[in-house]
């Protein structure tokens, strides 16, 4: 469900990213990564381009194995829904 191979044109901002090199993130490779750092840091934007880019039955499959979820994401989203 990939939409786009680079992040830089993924959608997504560099908010979330501000502790590493943004560029060099691959949306596939990266993926868990990513939907880690977006729902913990994330603009309500990022998380819509999540969704977007992994598709709602990747993300609950995924985010069962982030290492950290904040209270403010685990309250956001308590079955991982797509935001609306």
């Amino acid at each position: 469900m990939i939409v786009s191979k680079n992040i830089q044109t993924s959608g997504l901002s560099k908010r979330p990213f501000w502790d590493v090199d943004f560029e060099s993130l691959d949306p596939e490779r990266d993926s868990l990564f990513i939907v880690e750092k977006v729902f913990n840091y994330g603009l309500w934007e990022d998380y819509r381009t999540v969704f977007a880019l992994y598709g709602t039955a990747r993300i609950r499959r995924d985010i069962v194995s982030v290492s950290y979820l904040s209270a403010t994401s685990l309250a956001a989203h308590p079955q991982s829904g797509h935001p609306s």
